[in-house]
């Protein structure tokens, strides 16, 4: 049996707790590679819809609001 892969979107909504994470982009979240660096994303966290950017250095991935405050990893 073939393992599952996760896509960037399923490990990243994981990874903070966050759900419905969508780049906004024409082409949306890539599958098969990392967005660009402060790519425009919204995501939902609790009960709140975030607008905010998905930030790229080299292979770590952050989310940040629209404050620019950074989103913790739920992973220890």
């Amino acid at each position: 049996m073939e393992p599952q892969y996760e896509t960037f979107v399923e490990k990243t909504e994981r990874t903070f707790g966050v759900s419905r994470l969508k780049c906004e982009t024409l082409a949306g979240c890539p599958s098969d590679k990392l967005p660009e660096d402060r790519t425009p994303a919204t995501w939902v966290q609790g009960d709140r819809y975030v607008k905010g950017w998905i930030l790229v250095d080299n292979n770590k991935v952050s989310l940040a609001g629209s404050h620019g405050i950074l989103l913790t990893s739920k992973e220890s």
